[in-house]
């Protein structure tokens, strides 16, 4: 193509340039895919912006991404993005045995992260609320069921250190829940432990009774908290430790105080019958790890989750297909790519897959397709930490006289490309997937949104395949040019690193809208994308 420097024709050039984009960007003899949008066709209402969010390790996080106490200047900028995210904190397996009093005020003493590894909460409870308020978040705080670590304490001391906690959160100035269920509130929800059922000594049983403890307690002095109850891990390879039914059994135990009642009466009239859930759980907390089995496969178990709640409460003749049944409301605590692909379980050494390429293709196809499931209303990808194969962020400490230096991995720039075209409600594309390309199930998934007021579109998608597509596009709304962001990573294992901390991040360019004509656009081959207007522009 002949570049010109006339500065008049600048921006006609730029359009022209973008409208043919196709042929010079490597589309050339592709075939184009045809693509359609109804905004008239919704799918899903005000979707999440939650389903966006992000596992905080405490120790971690604070580690690498906060000095004296406060998140680094640079990783607020990165993250408030993010606006309406979700954070889970203390993050993890060490929220088994977090001590939030250690974590508050002036004289904090240490206590264990992980593997007998003592550490000063700097970055506490309060810390934590600060952060929500800077980057317009909010908090899953995952409760200690169990007791300081390798020590299990009763019932009791749960409920107390529970109660303790959530009375903290009530009283704080930085958490504004007054009204735990409000929106202001900078707490979402309070998940009642982290993996339990990875350890023999919480199979079904003591982890429901442990969990009805806590509940019944919550209803009494935070009757409006957002109590989460957890899921099975890992149900597509359990481990010996684990219970085959551990799900269904705990979904029978939610038992409630009244619900007794009611299912003695009906006993002692003939009835047999199971008991209501338990009115205080408002959902469920669920862990899920793909590409080793696809995404779509991955969804599976999130609608078996989704199914079997809803058949305890059609069972029981209350809280079925309500609105309010907890398996309507799941919030999928951690999410990410599984290290191995196909899966194993070696962890060393697959930094680049998790994080790197493949985990940005992988964490945006997740997103999209939990986008599409109404029941998924907030998600924490897995995590924003120094250590382990998933990193939102990677952190290089200071050395050699060099400060400590701290940049976006590609999983970050694929979220983000997402975010930044985020609107209101999800509404039908044609095709929202295309068929099966060599290297996965699918190459293409899409996804389409508009604004509130209609006067936003975007279309959002993740291209699995190692070739460019070409988009044929008729846009839906009057306009004159498309706003593109793209993430391609070219290779599973592309990755950032310190001498080449952009070598992956977002790029932008606009392209023209003929009038009357489809847009043509080349997506690039392994990549996130999203194209955006507003009526009018």
């Amino acid at each position: 193509m002949k570049r010109f420097i006339q500065s008049g024709l600048l921006l006609t050039l730029a359009l022209a340039q973008a409208a043919t984009w196709a042929a010079d960007a490597g589309c050339s003899g592709v075939d184009p895919v045809a693509v359609s949008i109804d905004p008239n066709q919704v799918l899903r209402n005000n979707v999440p912006r939650g389903l966006f969010g992000f596992n905080l390790p405490w120790a971690d996080f604070q580690q690498g991404f906060t000095e004296d106490g406060k998140v680094r200047a640079d990783v607020l900028a990165w993250l408030k993005p993010f606006g309406g995210a979700l954070y889970r904190y203390p993050g993890g397996t060490p929220s088994n045995w977090f001590e939030w009093q250690k974590a508050v005020g002036e004289q904090r003493t240490k206590q264990v992260f992980d593997y007998d590894r003592p550490v000063l909460a700097t970055f506490g409870i309060d810390e934590m609320l600060q952060f929500m308020n800077q980057v317009d978040g909010r908090a899953i705080f995952t409760l200690n069921l169990q007791g300081p670590y390798k020590q299990t304490l009763d019932a009791d001391w749960a409920v107390q250190n529970s109660m303790g906690w959530m009375q903290h959160i009530k009283d704080s100035k930085l958490a504004h829940c007054q009204n735990m269920a409000s929106a202001e509130c900078r707490v979402a929800y309070w998940e009642m432990g982290n993996e339990l059922d990875m350890s023999k000594r919480w199979q079904s049983q003591p982890y429901g009774a442990r969990v009805q403890a806590v509940l019944n307690a919550a209803q009494d002095k935070f009757p409006e908290a957002r109590m989460l109850v957890g899921s099975q891990t890992s149900p597509w390879g359990r481990n010996p430790n684990q219970e085959a039914d551990f799900d269904q059994q705990v979904v029978r135990q939610m038992v409630g105080t009244d619900a007794k009642q009611k299912l003695k009466a009906r006993s002692l009239a003939g009835a047999n019958k199971p008991a209501e859930i338990n009115p205080n759980i408002y959902g469920v907390a669920f862990h899920i790890y793909y590409d080793g089995q696809d995404v779509p496969t991955s969804m599976g178990w999130a609608n078996r989750l989704h199914n079997q709640w809803l058949q305890q409460g059609k069972d029981a003749g209350t809280r079925g297909s309500d609105a309010d049944n907890p398996g309507n409301h799941i919030v999928v605590t951690e999410h990410a790519l599984w290290p191995g692909f196909p899966a194993d379980n070696k962890w060393d050494g697959k930094l680049a897959l998790a994080s790197g390429g493949q985990g940005a293709l992988s964490t945006a196809d997740w997103i999209l397709t939990a986008a599409q499931t109404p029941y998924i209303e907030g998600m924490n990808w897995h995590a924003i930490e120094t250590g382990a194969a998933w990193r939102l962020f990677q952190y290089v400490p200071a050395a050699n006289g060099k400060p400590a230096q701290v940049f976006p991995l590609p999983v970050y720039w694929g979220q983000r490309t997402l975010r930044d075209a985020w609107l209101d409600d999800l509404i039908k594309v044609t095709p929202a997937v295309t068929g099966r390309v060599a290297n996965y199930s699918y190459g293409l998934r899409m996804a389409a949104m508009r604004s509130n007021d209609h006067s936003q579109t975007s279309l959002l998608g993740v291209n699995r395949s190692t070739q460019p597509v070409l988009l044929q596009l008729k846009w839906p709304v009057a306009a004159s040019k498309l706003n593109m962001l793209s993430t391609a990573v070219g290779e599973r294992t592309a990755m950032n690193t310190p001498d080449a901390p952009n070598a992956i991040t977002q790029k932008q360019s606009q392209i023209s809208v003929a009038a009357n004509q489809p847009t043509m656009v080349c997506v690039p081959a392994m990549s996130v994308f999203s194209l955006a207007s507003k009526s009018g522009q």
